[in-house]
């Protein structure tokens, strides 16, 4: 189908009849796809006149790889991956394919959103693929000093 690319951006239902809900996407956050994007760089051009094929690079990539996000945040464009093999993936793409641009890319920031609040407390275990090896761990927050 041709002529869509300007208005289906990740994915698009195609149906004859009107009012047809659209299907469940294929990546989602906490879905069978895995998780939400945790590994980010930011992007920029090293010629600045070739900016704007970097954007058109950049869209195209949503479109081939619904699990890639491209964010403008305070002017700087931000490519969120899965992973770092992921990142080294869509990086390639977007120089031999998409965009075909040298670019200058960020060293990767990989968040670290995990906390535990007051009156959180947990166990898990964890055994290794053998059986041979079992952790038990306790988590619990720590006293204010």
């Amino acid at each position: 189908l041709g002529g869509l690319g300007d208005y289906v951006v990740k994915g698009a239902t195609l149906s004859s009849r009107p009012h047809v809900p659209s299907f469940r996407p294929l990546w989602s956050e906490g879905g069978a796809g895995g998780g939400a994007p945790i590994v980010r760089v930011a992007l920029e051009a090293t010629n600045p006149l070739e900016r704007s094929k970097l954007h058109e690079g950049l869209r195209r990539l949503q479109q081939a790889d619904p699990s890639a996000l491209v964010e403008t945040v305070g002017g700087e464009v931000v490519l969120a991956t899965c992973g770092e093999v992921h990142l080294e993936r869509c990086l390639r793409d977007l120089r031999e394919d998409f965009a075909r641009v040298d670019m200058s890319v960020s060293q990767p920031l990989i968040p670290f959103r995990e906390s535990l609040e007051a009156g959180s407390a947990g166990h898990a275990t964890v055994v290794s693929a053998d059986r041979r090896v079992r952790v038990r761990v306790a988590v619990r927050p720590l006293h204010p000093a």
